[in-house]
């Protein structure tokens, strides 16, 4: 019998923090898969995307995803990874009017990228921007680039570190 477990956690971290059973931790970390999210993976977009169209059209109509909703995808970050894009694409594949996805047959949650506007230099709000940027980076230093340990000690989610860093083009 095999046995495959997946999950966003860090289990050695959980371990070592005591919310996790060791003895559990050894037996199912026997040969370790590390799958990167979505973000992470821009060339796996398309294939996905045409793999789950040709999974929910049958009967809709729906041919393919036209270059407005592409882009617009593309510039999505994907938090819930590809289950989320999965039921984007159900979701759009169903309610679509026409035979090609269009930016309007996509949840407003997939809008189109906003970049921050910097506050002006030599305000207060810039003094903060910028320690927040230091901040992070010296904290990704010292966890050598792992996003998950140095969101665990700046005591935020990861999901708020890969929104810090985005906000202050870091990894990019």
């Amino acid at each position: 019998m095999r046995f495959v477990a997946a999950t966003n956690v860090d289990l050695k971290g959980a371990v070592d923090a005591g919310d996790f059973r060791s003895d559990l931790y050894y037996r199912l970390n026997v040969h370790r898969v590390h799958m990167p999210p979505l973000r992470e993976r821009p060339g796996d977009l398309r294939p996905l995307v045409d793999h789950f169209l040709e999974r929910y059209k049958a009967g809709t109509g729906v041919e393919g995803c036209g270059e407005q909703a592409w882009t617009r995808l593309a510039a999505f970050d994907f938090p819930g990874n590809v289950r989320q894009l999965e039921h984007i694409i159900q979701r759009a594949v169903a309610i679509a009017r026409g035979p090609q996805l269009e930016p309007d047959d996509l949840p407003d949650e997939v809008g189109a990228r906003v970049p921050a506007v910097a506050a002006p230099e030599g305000t207060v709000a810039a003094a903060r921007e910028r320690a927040d940027r230091e901040t992070i980076v010296a904290t990704l230093t010292r966890n050598g680039g792992e996003i998950a340990a140095a969101a665990r000690e700046l005591q935020v989610s990861r999901t708020t570190m890969w929104r810090l860093m985005k906000k202050y083009g870091i990894g990019e």
